[in-house]
């Protein structure tokens, strides 16, 4: 998963031991909206981090999952990020 994110142009991914992986995303895309089209329109559930003591909505908590589940967020991010 990690590998995949990472082939995302401008989609920043941390390393992590945890079962998530904590990505920062462009300057121009808002957080909270991409969270709201990726359930509206691909029905994937992410987690937007502005909530979060220091972090901003420039961040998604996004959980490892198996590749079935992996790969179409890595696809929906694809499309979401390089227009």
């Amino acid at each position: 998963m990690l590998e995949q994110l990472e082939r995302i142009p401008g989609l920043r991914v941390f390393p992590s031991k945890a079962n998530f992986l904590y990505v920062e995303l462009p300057p121009n895309v808002p957080g909270r909206m991409l969270r709201d089209r990726l359930l509206e329109e691909y029905g994937l559930m992410v987690r937007e981090c502005s909530n979060k003591i220091g972090s901003s909505e420039q961040y998604l908590r996004l959980a490892v999952q198996t590749k079935q589940a992996v790969d179409p967020l890595v696809q929906a991010l694809n499309r979401e990020l390089t227009w």
